[in-house]
């Protein structure tokens, strides 16, 4: 057998005279740290029984449980057996956990790297079952190639981990949670929340995190939030969830993705919190359940800003939408908004509601970008609802092929309202009617057999209106329908004019005759028309005695035309 090289050391000195070895003392000590670094093995503990505690060492091959933030510990769950971990635990520097493929790891505690070189491999399950569970990675690599979820009741939390590559499953179960806190990225495989799981990134406390998706399958069918919980005296934050090249992102029916800021603010600093959802070059997001972005918060002091802002970039793989999408600002308090804005055009399949708030806080949903337009088109339910000043807005058209555009707010595009599309100003997100104003910041047309819907109340004042900014004009086209509802509850006063489209400078193409009347029984009345820098549209009220057919008389500055009344029960 070879001399060990401590054997042949201590015998090179037993050589030495006595002097040599007197006055050598601290390169010695040198000398043997280094053997102990370089000799001694890695400490190894494989699992040895079906199930157990961690912490206890008879559960180990040798009888011993390997020791807590200690470098150089390779431990194996490599025998089909279950290990429960109860109290936290840290690998160091140098050290390895490997869970095999047909093993277990019951997470009820922390597991952390906190070291160079340190690992974590599953290739087996990691099941979280209470609310105490978390993996803190670091920066550390940390590889899953069999599954990693969060149980019914259980809390499990990614801590920091920046490095994780998943070519298996991470999974919230139906009734389980999967928090994202600090600064967290994943790669490659599925993340899943059943219905009723739940994937949050949660900055609470924690005011700047991010949460990256690179070449990620992502299915939502439970609830996935991004939220900025905004409470106490805190500095200034973003929290930011990117979906980066290759991540398709599902939004499955019934599903809801929220984007948010929450919770209650005092603070008497000026500064800013928000919240921040990007998909980006190479990232796809599918929607066929609810979309929620939203301020949600109060504040006090002197926050200058605080915003939910969803976006796609232009070079995005795609973007479709057959759900619904709200975009609301709730929260009270100065430079509060929210947002979705898309650098490509997009296509409404579902239902929009852009919802601004009593305070004049700022919801919008914009289309930028030179030649792109917002797209309502399909069969079924298709809505874009503004309510409270919201905004809509296209850098080139608005075009409402089906369905109905309406509410209270803006529209920004040379906006076109379809054959089979209707134009519902006051139209409320629950389907009702309402008053106020909706107005176009750029040429509207109504085009052959669309319908445009008014409610009218005692006076214009208390009635919903279209509104046209600067030179902006209408267009009407033939076979139009003109719809009205009762607000007053049956006290429409037979005389009443209301102005109906007000148009600031621009003019009216098209003839009032092009227009028949669905109003309430017992109610017919007279379209008039004003031309030379301040063109309208009014509607004078005239009752009738019975329910039968009866001319709509219309007048123009040119001429009177009779036209046919379509008759509408109440």
């Amino acid at each position: 057998m070879n001399p060990s090289p401590t054997s042949i050391l201590v015998g090179q000195l037993n050589k030495m005279s006595p002097v040599k070895r007197r006055w050598q003392p601290a390169a010695l000590g040198l000398i043997f740290a280094g053997l102990a670094v370089c000799n001694v093995p890695a400490a190894t503990f494989s699992w040895n029984v079906s199930s157990g505690n961690w912490n206890v060492a008879g559960n180990w091959l040798g009888g011993t449980a390997p020791v807590s933030n200690t470098a150089d510990n390779l431990v194996s769950l490599a025998n089909g057996g279950t290990t429960t971990l109860t109290a936290n635990w840290i690998a160091g520097t140098n050290s390895t956990v490997t869970v095999g493929a047909s093993n277990t790891l019951n997470l009820q505690a922390v597991l952390q790297y906190n070291g160079v070189g340190s690992a974590f491999l599953n290739d087996g399950s990691v099941q979280a079952t209470t609310t105490a569970a978390a993996l803190r990675f670091g920066t550390y690599s940390a590889t899953n190639n069999g599954v990693i979820q969060a149980n019914a009741a259980s809390l499990l939390t990614f801590w920091d981990s920046q490095n994780t590559v998943n070519n298996g499953t991470i999974q919230a179960k139906t009734g389980g949670t999967i928090r994202m806190w600090g600064s967290n990225a994943i790669t490659g495989g599925i993340l899943k929340t059943e219905a009723g799981g739940t994937l949050l990134n949660d900055a609470s406390g924690n005011p700047n995190q991010t949460f990256t998706l690179t070449g990620v399958a992502v299915t939502n069918e439970g609830t996935f939030t991004d939220n900025q919980n905004i409470n106490g005296a805190i500095t200034a934050g973003t929290i930011t969830t990117t979906l980066a090249t290759g991540t398709v992102f599902t939004n499955a029916v019934g599903a809801v993705t929220e984007l948010k800021n929450a919770g209650d603010v005092v603070t008497t600093s000026n500064t800013s919190r928000n919240s921040a959802f990007n998909v980006s070059s190479g990232a796809s997001f599918n929607n066929a359940g609810t979309l929620l972005i939203q301020n949600d918060a109060t504040r006090s002091g002197t926050t200058t800003s605080q915003s939910a802002t969803f976006t796609v970039a232009s070079s995005a793989t795609a973007f479709t939408h057959t759900g619904t999408i709200q975009v609301i600002a709730n929260t009270t308090g100065a430079g509060a908004t929210a947002a979705f804005i898309s650098a490509q055009s997009i296509t409404n399949q579902g239902v929009v509601q852009i919802k601004g708030n009593a305070n004049s806080q700022f919801a919008s949903f914009s289309v930028t970008g030179a030649g792109n337009d917002y797209t309502q088109s399909g069969v079924g339910v298709r809505r874009t609802i503004l309510e409270q000043g919201g905004n809509l807005s296209a850098a080139d058209q608005v075009l409402i092929t089906t369905g109905t555009l309406g509410g209270v707010g803006s529209v920004t595009g040379v906006t076109t309202i379809g054959s089979d599309a209707i134009l519902s100003a006051g139209e409320t997100y629950a389907g009702g009617a309402g008053a106020g104003v909706l107005a176009f910041n750029n040429n509207l047309t109504l085009s052959n057999d669309s319908e445009v819907k008014f409610s009218l109340g005692l006076n214009t004042a208390a009635s919903s209106q279209v509104t046209l900014a600067g030179a902006s004009g209408l267009t009407l086209g033939t076979n139009l329908t003109l719809t009205l509802t009762d607000l007053t509850g049956g006290n429409w006063i037979s005389g009443t004019t209301y102005r109906l489209f007000d148009l600031a400078s621009g003019n009216i193409s098209g003839s009032l005759g092009n227009f028949s009347l669905a109003a309430p029984s017992g109610w017919t009345g007279i379209l008039s028309s004003g031309a030379g820098g301040t063109d309208y549209i009014d509607f004078t009220l005239v009752a009738v005695p019975e329910p039968s057919a009866f001319a709509l008389l219309t007048s123009g500055l040119v001429a009177v035309m009779v036209f046919r009344r379509r008759l509408r029960a109440n």
